[in-house]
């Protein structure tokens, strides 16, 4: 029965996915900080040829077929990158003028149709290589700077953005709730002089999730929390749930398809590898299993701070073989807080102060993973295992303190150690 429910919930989440009707129809844009994208959904599927331009610098794609829903002719973007769309209906095909700031980089590619989704042409304006350099340059010095002042690092990922709105809800788009909460974590844990925290998006636009992990091990980042909100083809299912890491992948087709929904590529980087495969093997697989393990104690700090503070039903945790997840050496979590298509969850996060609630909960969850985690390794660090032949001398030389204060602390009446006693060191 257990896995029947399982599977029934797997099912439901599968189904909830709903995208927003400005993805689904006319010409629409997003301005991201590297690059531009415009996405023009069809009715049909259709192969763009594609020709570029001199004079001024612009990019032409011819295509057939209908262009979904209404859509301007004259579409003025002017941000850093491109100046404006014209889109001109000719016989028998249909031609879109896209015209540059200067001579960029870019790439035209399709997407297929799926479930709810129409068939798209995507074109991606992309800044520089050298500007795209400049920016991990500048992840990796923050983070050096913030590791020299001792400060944990927790990059958030606000899921979706841009072109991929998420699940949407009794009005709510998931993207946007998303977006607002992970800003709100952000400032609990900037006001805490332990924490420094960064977001891997900041505004509407999407970030591949292959970057998403590039921009945590970038940060160095002490853990990583991807942030989204859930929907299900049922109205009665509510509540917050965490997924982690599965090095297993798929057990059945619908894991399998949300693995597919959503996984792009994956990534390993970041962990420096030996010539000996067997090493190899060695190093990813510790790397993984404490992403893996602690990932899944964090979560269920976060689970427990939010279903107390903010009454949501803890769904518990679950694994799939999901790329943003796929952070060797760093704790990764994916929370789904709350079910859009539940009218009490979509209504508890219209209102911001309930939103507050969550990310304070969230920000608490973090913290209080952190203060166990540092008296683990505290524990670990002062607690010493007499050995045979040890001396009180010994010890006290060994970790720079006196003798007097071992026996102090540990309420020793005489100088005779016996192998096997645990002593805690001040």
């Amino acid at each position: 029965m257990g896995c029947f429910v399982t599977l029934l919930f797997v099912f439901f989440c599968l189904n909830s996915l709903s995208y927003a009707k400005f993805t689904n129809y006319g010409v629409n844009y997003w301005s991201a900080p590297d690059h531009t994208r415009i996405v023009v959904p069809l009715l049909g599927k259709t192969k763009p040829k594609v020709t570029v331009l001199h004079n001024p610098y612009r990019i032409v794609i011819k295509f057939k077929g209908k262009i979904r829903g209404n859509y301007k002719a004259l579409l003025n973007i002017n941000d850093t990158l491109v100046k404006r769309v014209v889109i001109r209906h000719l016989k028998g095909y249909n031609q879109m003028t896209i015209y540059l700031k200067n001579k960029f980089n870019f790439r035209v590619f399709t997407l297929r149709k799926y479930r709810n989704r129409p068939f798209r042409i995507v074109i991606d304006v992309l800044k520089p290589e050298s500007f795209i350099e400049k920016q991990k340059i500048e992840r990796i010095k923050k983070a050096t700077k913030y590791k020299e002042k001792h400060k944990y690092i927790v990059v958030i990922d606000p899921g979706h953005g841009g072109s991929d709105p998420g699940a949407i809800k009794n009005g709510l788009y998931e993207k946007w709730i998303v977006l607002d909460i992970a800003k709100r974590v952000q400032r609990f844990l900037r006001k805490d002089p332990q924490f420094v925290a960064f977001l891997t998006r900041t505004g509407d636009y999407y970030v591949p999730l292959r970057k998403r992990v590039e921009i945590a091990h970038d940060y160095n980042a002490d853990v990583f929390i991807s942030i989204h909100t859930n929907s299900a083809p049922t109205k009665k299912l509510s509540g917050i749930m965490a997924f982690v890491l599965s090095d297993r992948g798929a057990k059945n087709s619908l894991i399998k398809m949300l693995e597919d929904i959503e996984n792009t590529e994956e990534m390993v980087k970041d962990i420096k590898l030996a010539k000996s495969r067997k090493t190899n093997r060695m190093v990813l697989n510790v790397a993984h299993d404490f992403s893996v393990t602690e990932g899944e104690r964090l979560g269920r700090y976060i689970l427990a701070f939010t279903s107390n503070i903010c009454g949501f039903e803890d769904r518990g945790i679950r694994r799939a073989s999901l790329v943003v997840l796929k952070n060797p050496g760093i704790p990764s979590i994916l929370l789904e807080v709350g079910f859009l298509s539940n009218k009490k969850d979509a209504y508890l996060l219209k209102n911001p102060n309930f939103r507050e609630r969550i990310a304070y909960s969230i920000y608490k969850g973090i913290k209080a993973y952190f203060e166990a985690r540092r008296s683990i390794i505290a524990l670990n660090r002062r607690i010493h295992l007499v050995k045979k032949g040890e001396t009180l001398w010994k010890i006290a030389r060994i970790y720079k303190v006196s003798i007097k204060d071992i026996m102090q602390y540990n309420g020793l009446k005489s100088y005779t150690l016996r192998p096997g006693m645990k002593l805690a060191i001040p």
